[in-house]
């Protein structure tokens, strides 16, 4: 009945509850390019929700890191190793170099937002797997 077996914290990147710190675009997911959307989705979300600042050494996940914290492992480090297979091969990079020096790099989660979209769109499978 389900496309899915088992419990993927993928998933969270394709919820949507229409705040700003969603994208704007909801995914349609298909059983037969599940796996291929559920990474696709999870690289937008993430190219747009989190945030790195090296010079600062600050690393920002995405609130719903948070809220689903537990799914991606339970602390913020373990979420960030997590979301780091989901970043293109230059923001990981910049990552893995900032964790070699864990004494000061901060991890944190985004503020909640108030703020909503007055609209969603859907992303279709063609379109969705055309954006990678």
């Amino acid at each position: 009945h389900y496309a899915l077996e088992i419990k993927d914290p993928r998933l969270n990147f394709v919820l949507n509850t229409g705040d700003v710190a969603c994208p704007r675009d909801i995914p349609i997911l298909r059983p037969r390019l599940v796996e291929q959307q559920l990474n696709v989705a999870a690289s937008i979300f993430l190219r747009q929700e989190l945030e790195i600042d090296p010079k600062k050494r600050v690393i920002i996940l995405p609130k719903i890191c948070e809220v689903f914290k537990n799914d991606f492992g339970g602390d913020p480090f373990t979420c960030l190793k997590f979301c780091m297979g989901g970043l293109d091969e230059g923001t990981a990079s910049t990552i893995r170099v900032m964790m070699m020096d864990m004494s000061n790099l901060v991890i944190r989660y985004q503020h909640a937002s108030d703020q909503y979209h007055t609209s969603l769109t859907y992303r279709d499978e063609d379109i969705g797997l055309a954006e990678c």
